[in-house]
């Protein structure tokens, strides 16, 4: 792995961390399916009788939201067939996902570098 992809991993790492840390409520999973990945692109929830998802081609992010030419569709349905079809689609990431709690990156050691680039892309640019 080069230099850039090993920092460019960081920074997602380091990414997933800080939005676990601010949205205590949600579940944070990293799919770990082999050659495969998956980066802040999947939002679902579910409350009584309804969900919604985002999806799209955009990464949920600041600098994607206002800098990038991507788009995205907000469903919302009260269908209990669509509410069915999403848990299905759910369950099956999950069989490949691992979730991360805020303990898993407790311990992590974050350069300097990994959390300035963080915080410029996503606040300042």
């Amino acid at each position: 792995m080069g230099i850039m992809s090993s920092l460019i991993t960081k920074i997602y790492e380091y990414s997933a961390y800080y939005a676990i840390k601010i949205c205590t409520k949600a579940k944070l999973f990293e799919f770990t399916m082999n050659g495969y990945s998956m980066h802040k692109k999947g939002i679902w929830a579910f409350k009584e009788n309804f969900c919604v998802t985002i999806i799209g081609s955009t990464n949920l992010n600041r600098r994607s939201t206002e800098r990038d030419e991507e788009h995205n569709f907000f469903i919302l349905s009260s269908n209990n067939k669509t509410i069915k079809m999403f848990k299905n689609e759910i369950r099956e990431i999950l069989k490949n996902s691992i979730e991360r709690k805020l303990t898993f990156f407790k311990f992590k050691k974050w350069e300097f570098i990994t959390i300035l680039i963080f915080y410029l892309f996503n606040f300042l640019f």
